[in-house]
């Protein structure tokens, strides 16, 4: 305990120095440490804790096709897949999911793909998951195409009540492996 109170006696004699260059790498070195552990510790902490504990979970996925589905995609369309859980004990509802880029393509950064009139928005009830499938061929050929390979992808899920969540994000490259990996399992037939 004396050694902290000498610690802390030493750093107020630093801040009342008679040399103002003292005093001024002082002041500099606190406002130093203190954006570190504000910048480095405790923002990644505040996020970290906010995923873990928010009531809605989404999370970015990679389907292969194995038979035709309902959007006439057979094994050679994975599908993007947005699953959407409600963690909380309340009802919820969501508004239709956005996917967001890491570069602006046509002047945008996030696209909405329509769905079906009336679905949206959808109630999830305590403990609910949906997963929700999007075509990659259609996608790519609209809007991923212009992207960088290292570019991301992901979700961003509003409920009515205006609260954001966002999903885990795939590389542009990612995407189209999975792609790849489609038609050459396509051609072996």
């Amino acid at each position: 305990m004396n050694q902290l109170k000498e610690l802390w006696d030493g750093y107020i004699h630093l801040l009342t120095d008679p040399d103002n260059k003292v005093k001024i790498a002082t002041w500099a070195a606190t406002l130093t440490t203190f954006t570190f552990v504000i910048t480095f510790l405790l923002k990644p902490f505040f996020f970290f804790v906010k995923k873990r504990f928010s009531k809605v979970r989404v999370e970015a996925g990679i389907s292969q096709q194995i038979i035709a589905s309902a959007f006439g995609t057979g094994a050679d369309s994975p599908l993007l897949t947005c699953t959407i859980t409600n963690r909380g004990d309340k009802t919820i509802f969501i508004h239709n999911p956005s996917i967001k880029l890491s570069e602006v393509v046509r002047g945008l950064k996030k696209f909405v793909v329509p769905k079906a009139p009336g679905i949206f928005p959808m109630q999830l009830v305590a403990g609910q998951q949906v997963t929700l499938d999007y075509n990659t061929i259609d996608l790519y050929r609209q809007v991923l195409r212009h992207m960088s390979p290292q570019s991301k992808v992901g979700f961003i899920v509003k409920t009515t009540r205006g609260e954001k969540y966002s999903s885990n994000k795939f590389t542009i490259d990612h995407i189209t492996g999975h792609m790849d990996l489609a038609n050459k399992m396509n051609m072996k037939k």
